[in-house]
């Protein structure tokens, strides 16, 4: 079925290719159906290869292809249940399908506009374009029911395989019991469950794929203002990319997820603090020549691996490249960190100059990491307080916690600067903690700017 208007460009054009009214029983298969016009404005006409209005049960559309092209609305499906319930199963079809998009409620482009009561989406490939340029209030979706009707609607939506240069590759208001999962979804700037909206409070999204890729231009897309993960169900995040001039510090992790760097990702003064339990940070790299700590962990179970630190510290304020407190189960583990500090002499205070620091954490295990390290020896004020807490800088310091495993690391660890006359440097401080495991490291400690003076070194 071919169905096409060239005489009517500038007017709100209707056609439709196949109309179906009150039928039962139906199965619409192996179709080729094109509908092509210039007619058509924002918001007005229609190209639609199916129109479906209620009431309808039992009808199946499968193996179909679906092209409709207009410079207005334009479905490849059109489904109402206003007359009537609609019931129906659209399966293994092709769709590509490309309108006018825009902000209003009729100024739609999809795949399938379903206002329909029971449908269930399986295993269609879909492509939906708009002809004017991208703007997420567009509304152009590979499925959807994005003109509420107010009436209940359920939709079974998986293994379907759709691009769109849209937002959101799915949009679905006001449903029930409704599942989307196991689906291939690609927005314009959304993948994956992402890519999905559902308005339901008992509908299922999960499974859909790829999981969520993030560059620094869809950055906040998934955090808001301030770095703070938004409600992203996706379970691994990937990034790609140069991160930077963000306005932001901190990338805040507040769920269960793997952060996931591809080969050229790097985050140019940006560090994570891990706030969740049950996180995964791999793969990427951090440059930083500003104070605060690269990774700070306050959750549980929580693996840093194959990831590279590189910071450049004035030596003003606390600077550290993992922090983690009271982070029980702590994997650290193949990571590469360089880390040379200065020191400020008008520095107020101690302040802390660690690259590791462990606290009050059980079950830490610590192994093969590779640190290159230039520190400044410093007097210290042994009176008072013990343990890691002084102006002290440290490589690695370990304060309590339980059965802690600390094997086959490299330190190098060397003064950059020698400041006072009973000056100390500690590579490795370890301060109350209980069965504590320090095997098959290599630690080399070397000091050369302190000549004439008392200095104090010790690696472990």
């Amino acid at each position: 079925i071919t169905e096409t208007d060239f005489n009517g460009e500038g007017k709100a054009g209707y056609l439709y290719a196949l109309d179906l009214y009150g039928i039962s029983n139906a199965f619409v298969s192996e179709n080729n159906i094109l509908v092509n016009t210039s007619t058509g404005v924002e918001g007005a006409g229609a190209a639609y290869d199916i129109q479906v209005t209620g009431p309808c049960s039992d009808l199946a559309i499968v193996s179909n292809t679906f092209v409709a092209e207009g410079k207005g609305p334009v479905l490849g499906i059109y489904a109402a249940d206003w007359a009537g319930s609609v019931e129906m199963t659209i399966m293994s079809n092709l769709f590509d399908i490309t309108g006018l998009a825009g902000s209003g409620r009729s100024a739609l482009v999809s795949a399938m506009e379903l206002q329909a009561t029971d449908v269930s989406i399986f295993g269609n490939q879909i492509h939906t374009a708009s002809i004017n340029a991208y703007n997420e209030s567009n509304r152009l979706f590979g499925i959807s029911y994005a003109q509420d009707n107010k009436r209940n609607h359920t939709f079974d939506i998986e293994d379907n395989y759709i691009t769109t240069e849209g937002k959101y590759a799915i949009f679905l208001m006001n449903v029930a019991n409704t599942t989307v999962a196991d689906n291939t979804l690609f927005g314009q700037e959304l993948y994956g469950d992402a890519a999905v909206y559902v308005d339901s409070g008992s509908s299922v999204v999960e499974n859909n794929t790829p999981e969520v890729t993030i560059t620094n231009d869809t950055f906040f897309n998934y955090f808001d203002e301030n770095g703070v993960l938004k409600n992203i169900s996706a379970k691994e995040l990937t990034f790609d990319g140069m991160f930077s001039g963000l306005g932001i510090d901190t990338i805040v992790i507040n769920a269960p997820k793997s952060i996931v760097g591809l080969d050229d990702t790097v985050f140019e003064n940006i560090g994570f603090k891990v706030l969740s339990d049950d996180v995964e940070l791999t793969n990427f790299v951090i440059v930083r020549d500003i104070d605060g700590a690269a990774i700070d962990i306050q959750g549980n179970d929580v693996a840093v691996h194959d990831v590279q630190i590189d910071i450049d510290s004035v030596g003003k304020e606390d600077t550290f490249a993992i922090r983690a407190v009271s982070s029980d189960g702590l994997i650290l583990v193949d990571n590469y960190i360089i880390y040379e500090a200065g020191y400020d002499a008008n520095r107020s205070g101690s302040i802390y100059q660690h690259i590791i620091q462990i606290r009050d954490s059980n079950n830490a295990f610590v192994k093969r990491n590779y640190i290159e390290a230039k520190l400044p020896a410093l007097d210290v004020d042994w009176s008072g307080v013990t343990g890691i807490d002084k102006d002290h800088p440290l490589v690695v310091g370990i304060q309590n916690g339980e059965n802690i495993t600390f094997a086959e690391n490299e330190i190098t660890v060397d003064v950059s600067g020698s400041y006072g006359f009973y000056t100390t440097l500690d590579a490795i401080m370890v301060d109350g903690a209980k069965n504590l495991y320090v095997l098959d490291n290599k630690i080399t400690e070397t000091d050369f700017n302190g000549e004439g003076k008392a200095g104090y070194l010790y690696a472990l």
